[in-house]
């Protein structure tokens, strides 16, 4: 039991905040969410200096090995533990070694989608096909739409044949799109349309460069989308996809994390700042606030992911994070339309900078301090 927590955000988008509430679960599943007197927990966690809220995620990972790294597992570990630390309950990985951190996420109780890199049709024996559980998604990465036509096809039946996701970039730069338009005569989310290969089991990675009509293609497919804006500014696609700025409530966008490289680009918290600002300063018109962002990084990201919207109400079963806010001052005791404004900002600062004490995924409570020492 979670007992008065100062505050619980049930939701970015809409954004709900209740004050002074329980949370017990069952399981994994919350079974009261409100003053819970009746129920009687053996573990209770003092929530009264903490605020409460869904746990984040990943989309779209790669995580580098420094050439001097000599236990690439402990790396591995270590990486994924300071992901756990910034509130990150789930990831997409996709790289070399994609058993390996499978095995540590799910021992440390990360919730992680992965699978091998397609390149061949006879790569596909490696895939995990029937060993998903609570916290693993098998999946398939293809490294680039500019495969073999036919092997694409045929990694494509196999995905949907056997009810996985595949996961492919396209659209990542200018040069790939002219190119790829230069040899197969279409655009490529127009080339997919056209040989029914735009499934429903498809997530299209680091779309920058896309055409509206390829947007429309998109809505009227109900795709899935994850981009990786924070990352994708310091290279030299330059790509600022549009597909955000489109109200649509068919299109399923997700952001990634992309290349994990140094400590820098585990701070999802900067990576949603940092996109909020590059979108406002790119699409001046745009109407996007921070909680919209928190709720891609979050509740759409864990749907994209296969892991279910996660929301904190009675009956889900969400991955939550608790953050300590013992610098909170108790000034929002009467307060104005203004100070309530106030509230709500200084609430969505302190999500985004306060530490992480716990987090707890699928029911199991991880104290993120201890398991950093």
């Amino acid at each position: 039991m979670l007992k008065n927590c100062r505050y619980v955000v049930t939701s970015f988008n809409p954004i709900k905040i209740y004050e002074h509430i329980d949370i017990v679960f069952s399981g994994n599943k919350i079974v009261c969410l409100g003053i819970c007197k009746e129920y009687k927990d053996d573990e209770v966690i003092d929530c009264s200096k903490s605020i409460v809220f869904p746990a984040f995620a990943s989309s779209h990972t790669h995580i580098n090995i420094p050439k001097d790294i000599d236990n690439v597992e402990e790396y591995y570990r270590i990486v994924l533990l300071l992901l756990l630390s910034h509130g990150v309950g789930a990831i997409q990985f996709m790289g070399e070694n994609h058993r390996v951190v499978a095995k540590i996420a799910k021992e440390l109780g990360m919730r992680i989608a992965t699978g091998p890199i397609i390149k061949t049709y006879g790569d596909l024996s490696s895939v995990d096909v029937y060993s998903q559980d609570e916290l693993y998604r098998p999946i398939i990465n293809i490294p680039s739409i500019e495969i073999d036509e036919n092997t694409f096809v045929k990694i494509i039946e196999f995905g949907k044949e056997n009810s996985i996701d595949i996961y492919i970039p396209i659209s990542e730069d200018l040069n790939n799109v002219f190119r790829f338009k230069k040899t197969r005569g279409v655009f490529p989310i127009e080339y997919l349309a056209k040989h029914s290969l735009l499934t429903s089991n498809m997530v299209l990675l680091h779309l920058n460069w896309v055409t509206s009509w390829e947007i429309e293609i998109l809505n009227s497919n109900k795709s899935r989308v994850v981009i990786c804006p924070y990352k994708d500014a310091f290279l030299r696609s330059r790509g600022l996809p549009p597909i955000v700025t489109v109200p649509s409530n068919n299109i399923l966008i997700g952001f990634g994390l992309d290349t994990i490289e140094n400590l820098w680009d585990i701070n999802i918290e900067t990576a949603i700042i940092t996109t909020l600002a590059l979108y406002k300063n790119s699409y001046r018109d745009l109407k996007i606030a921070i909680h919209m962002l928190l709720d891609m990084y979050s509740t759409t990201n864990y749907r994209i992911l296969g892991f279910g919207e996660n929301i904190i109400e009675l009956g889900r079963r969400p991955d939550i994070v608790m953050v300590d806010i013992d610098i909170l001052k108790e000034k929002f005791v009467s307060m104005t339309h203004r100070e309530a404004v106030d509230r709500y900002n200084h609430i969505i600062d302190l999500v985004l900078s306060s530490p992480i004490t716990i987090m707890i995924i699928n029911g199991r409570v991880l104290p993120i301090y201890e398991l950093l020492i």
